[in-house]
């Protein structure tokens, strides 16, 4: 694929970036997302007042943490992303983020 110009090459420079943060570097985030939760979290103590979902909708289900890329206007000419685990917490009645 040619260019006619600088600007067309930089868009589609910036295009497979893009492309390569949601296949590679998201999916290595994420799983390090989780072995940090486990190991900060979970493994830290057992409770018992109330039953962890782990895997099954808690903080360590791969589908509770999002990203999105913020923008791609800065001055470098890169992006902004962000990475985000979105789990409710398990509390009957609260609408609060944990």
């Amino acid at each position: 694929m040619s260019h006619k110009n600088f600007d067309s090459l930089r868009k589609a420079v910036l295009a497979k970036a893009k492309e390569g943060m949601r296949k590679d570097v998201m999916t290595y985030a994420k799983t390090q997302m989780v072995q940090a939760t486990l190991d900060e979290v979970y493994k830290v103590y057992e409770t018992y007042q109330y039953s962890r979902r782990r895997y099954s909708g808690g903080l360590l289900d791969e589908d509770n943490i999002n990203w999105q890329i913020l923008s791609s206007s800065n001055r470098r000419g890169g992006f902004d992303y962000e990475i985000y685990n979105n789990t409710k917490t398990n509390f009957k009645g609260s609408q609060r983020f944990i």
